[in-house]
């Protein structure tokens, strides 16, 4: 249940009222208290107030105005049964402004609000990890992501993405050996090391316009592969399930990385022999597709 309210809009008289009638809370009651999960968003008032009587019989407090210094969300057992509560609604929204110059929830890449809105509705829904880790194989199916057979342990490699500044600043002059770029003060900033770990791929993005990433370089052992056309990055295709951009390098699997590959290559076609080199170089790895 989501800013449920007293009135259709926010800003009339009756909207403080409470949303639900005292048979409509009893109904909410006794479905709670029968083994149902239950998910209630009431965002700054009026919202807060509408709810506030059929919140109580659950054991939550709700705030009637704009509050701070209160949790924001509490998610709590009550026998066999699971309840979220949330006092801010953006964080499970998508939204982007009409000329596109402001991103939030979902939308606004460095937050991890998608992965927030799955991990609450697995957890009401008493999902296992490994049940998560399903449902993102089928998710991954029906975006129709090229799919490969997992390679055994000995036979893997770790890659991983890493910042490289601003793509308008530092994309004109960028080269192979480069390690550093300019920031937004002007200055240079040292790119750092390669984790330990990555001894595959690693990818140097920039950042776009409106929140926007760009593959800009691809990197092995061997050589080192500035991309003659940018490719605009993917969280959910790119990166993988649960990981997200952010100032420290991501490291994803060979899977991911294979994806991300057969794009690049898609978008560069005239370095497709030394993109497809790195791929020989990656155990068990597939060739692109034509």
């Amino acid at each position: 249940m989501v800013n449920a309210l007293g009135a259709r809009w926010p800003q009339l008289p009756g909207a403080r009222s409470p949303a639900l009638t005292r048979a409509e809370c009893d109904a909410l009651d006794a479905w709670v208290r029968g083994g149902g999960a239950l998910l209630l968003v009431a965002d700054h008032e009026p919202m807060g107030a509408a709810v506030r009587d059929c919140a109580a019989r659950l054991g939550v407090d709700m705030s009637t105005g704009r509050t701070v210094g209160r949790s924001q969300g509490v998610a709590f057992r009550l026998g066999r049964r699971r309840i979220v509560t949330l006092g801010e609604a953006a964080i499970l929204t998508a939204q982007v402004t009409r000329h596109g110059t402001l991103r939030f929830g979902m939308q606004y890449d460095r937050s991890d609000d998608r992965q927030l809105a799955l991990n609450i509705l697995h957890w009401l829904a008493g999902f296992s990890s490994e049940r998560r880790r399903s449902d993102w194989r089928r998710e991954r199916s029906r975006r129709m992501l090229p799919r490969c057979h997992p390679p055994s342990a000995s036979m893997t490699m770790r890659h991983a993405l890493m910042y490289h500044g601003s793509f308008e600043r530092n994309f004109p002059a960028l080269a192979a050996g480069a390690r550093s770029f300019v920031g937004s003060d002007g200055a240079e900033h040292q790119i750092p090391d390669w984790p330990p770990e990555v001894d595959g791929l690693r990818i140097g993005y920039m950042e776009k316009s409106v929140k926007r990433f760009a593959a800009v370089r691809v990197q092995d052992d061997d050589d080192d592969v500035v991309l003659g056309h940018e490719l605009l990055l993917d969280p959910a295709r790119h990166l993988g399930y649960g990981k997200r951009f952010s100032p420290e390098p991501t490291v994803i699997d060979d899977e991911i990385a294979g994806v991300l590959l057969d794009d690049v290559i898609a978008k560069n076609p005239e370095q497709r022999s030394r993109l497809e080199a790195m791929r020989t170089r990656m155990p068990g790895a597939k060739r692109s597709r034509a």
